[in-house]
């Protein structure tokens, strides 16, 4: 806020006294100075809440704006989370967070999802007509060093009266690992 700004909002008495090298200028003068920092910040406030453009302590909490909170875990100690994906890959779900939820529970919002945190593509998803309320998640080999988030990210996202296994599709044996019975999101 400008020294004439916060001048304005004074008494008119005051205003008067306002006059050059008086002590109310030179503290008017220091109440700008001093707003200075926090007038560039209200300026630029978008480049904040923006997740390409926020600080990357910043990322962390900008997921718990639309849900992915689960994603970061619990800060540690002096503040710091250790992300469990690439910074971008987090940055790209927070962008995509509203349309995500939207398809949430649905086949093509899963893959969608894990497509846009592990960077692969070729998941797969079947429901196996033997098993009602069950399906699995086939990880293409591109997004198996994603395997835990992976299966963080099905628990967390898919319907909850559903079972699910994830399988590490890919050279040798398929891995399979299957959620425990009864399990439903939170």
């Amino acid at each position: 806020m400008r020294r004439q700004t916060i001048e304005r909002l004074l008494p008119t008495a005051y205003q008067r006294a306002a006059v050059p090298d008086s002590v109310l200028r030179a503290l008017l003068d220091v109440m700008e100075t001093l707003h200075e920092p926090d007038e560039q910040l209200l300026g630029n406030v978008d480049v904040l809440f923006s997740p390409y453009s926020a600080s990357e302590r910043f990322v962390p909490f900008l997921t718990g704006w639309v849900t992915l909170d689960y994603l970061v875990g619990v800060p540690r100690p002096g503040g710091d989370v250790r992300l469990p994906l690439p910074a971008g890959r987090v940055r790209d779900l927070i962008a995509n967070g509203a349309a995500l939820a939207k398809l949430r529970g649905t086949p093509i919002g899963l893959r969608w999802f894990l497509q846009i945190a592990t960077g692969a593509t070729g998941f797969v998803i079947e429901e196996p007509s033997d098993q009602p309320f069950h399906f699995v998640v086939r990880v293409p080999p591109d997004a198996q060093a994603y395997l835990g988030v992976i299966k963080r990210i099905v628990e967390m996202e898919k319907p909850a009266a559903t079972t699910f296994e994830v399988v590490a599709e890919g050279a040798g044996e398929a891995t399979r690992e299957r959620a425990p019975e009864g399990e439903t999101n939170p």
